[in-house]
């Protein structure tokens, strides 16, 4: 009999848990970015839990919100429109201590703008949305240079960053949010009062000097937040508490997950996990992220913070999935394991 009931399970689908890297999320709320380690599948099966710690110093930020990353030179952006400012900050190993990061401060990337969301793409190009001027920025890469010094990447001062589109130039963004890379194109999402454009709009990363900009209404409706893709997927945060999908920009919209009070940034951890948080709730959730089609997908929360709000991921190793069964049925025998609130100020 608990066979038969237990039977309906086998068919979740798969979270898949990188072999190591980190989980980057930050808060207003609070003030700070903060990180776990990620687990790998025998932890998790294990029943283990991520605990996060703080990266940043307190006095360094001001209304941490967007995050990305740069894996190449293990940099992680941070949009902080109290400081007016986008910040970046070398991500750093502990070499004492498993799964601990060291902070060596934060530094200046971009000056004077109201960065709310920020994005990278493959080459290490930084993109970021500035919801005052209605405007959508682009630092390339060759804004970061080595420090002969010490090996990190810092920002060099000397380059400035250039202009993309703006609703000035007739381009459909009205307070823009979340901003994400998908190939070839860039999407960004329109907040509430959005004043008649699409919620999440989709456009060449590079604006043609031949033809006049494409731009593809991705989703429609009152707003969106949050943008992250998969090599597969868009996922984006609505303004209501869903986090829909679709396989290509303008294709068919599917409900992938419910149920939460305000989802805000997501991240796709480039092996079938999608994290978002949701703000009004202080969680961070988890969910499977891969191509298939299907009804809603039940949310796993991993960790708790107060007000999370921007969410990245850094990851390597290879993936090991973990079918969302066994962590239901673990859940239910070990109570005692179920992830818990680990938030250190």
């Amino acid at each position: 009999m608990q066979l038969l009931l237990l039977s309906p399970l086998l068919f979740l689908p798969n979270l898949a848990f990188a072999d190591s890297g980190y989980l980057f999320v930050s808060s207003p709320t609070t003030k700070s970015v903060q990180y776990a380690r990620l687990l790998t599948a025998t932890e998790l099966a294990r029943g283990d839990r991520m605990v996060m710690g703080s990266l940043v110093a307190h006095q360094d930020v001001e209304t941490p919100m967007g995050l990305a990353v740069d894996g190449f030179r293990k940099l992680l952006y941070v949009a902080d429109p109290g400081r007016e400012a986008v910040l970046a900050m070398d991500i750093i190993e502990d070499s004492w201590g498993a799964g601990s990061l060291v902070y060596n401060g934060a530094r200046t990337v971009v000056r004077s703008v109201q960065a709310q969301w920020v994005a990278t793409d493959a080459l290490g190009n930084l993109y970021f949305t500035d919801a005052e001027t209605n405007k959508i920025w682009y630092l390339p890469v060759s804004a970061a240079a080595p420090d002969d010094d010490d090996g990190s990447w810092s920002p060099d001062t000397s380059s400035l960053p250039v202009e993309l589109y703006s609703a000035d130039a007739a381009a459909p963004i009205s307070n823009p949010q979340g901003v994400a890379v998908y190939g070839s194109r860039i999407l960004w999402a329109n907040g509430q009062g959005g004043g008649g454009s699409a919620a999440v709009v989709s456009t060449y990363k590079v604006p043609s000097t031949l033809a006049a900009p494409n731009f593809t209404d991705v989703a429609t409706g009152s707003a969106a937040y949050g943008v992250c893709a998969s090599s597969a997927r868009i996922f984006y945060t609505d303004a209501e508490t869903k986090i829909k999908s679709m396989r290509e920009p303008g294709g068919l919209i599917s409900v992938v997950t419910e149920g939460l009070s305000q989802p805000r940034g997501c991240a796709y951890d480039g092996d079938g996990t999608i994290f978002v948080a949701d703000t009004d709730d202080g969680r961070v959730y988890a969910f499977a992220g891969g191509g298939q089609e299907g009804g809603p997908r039940p949310a796993w929360p991993v960790v708790q913070i107060p007000g999370a709000f921007g969410i990245a991921v850094l990851k390597s190793g290879t993936a090991r999935a973990v079918p969302l069964a066994l962590i239901f049925l673990l859940v239910v025998m070990f109570p005692a394991h179920v992830p818990s609130v680990s938030v250190l100020s």
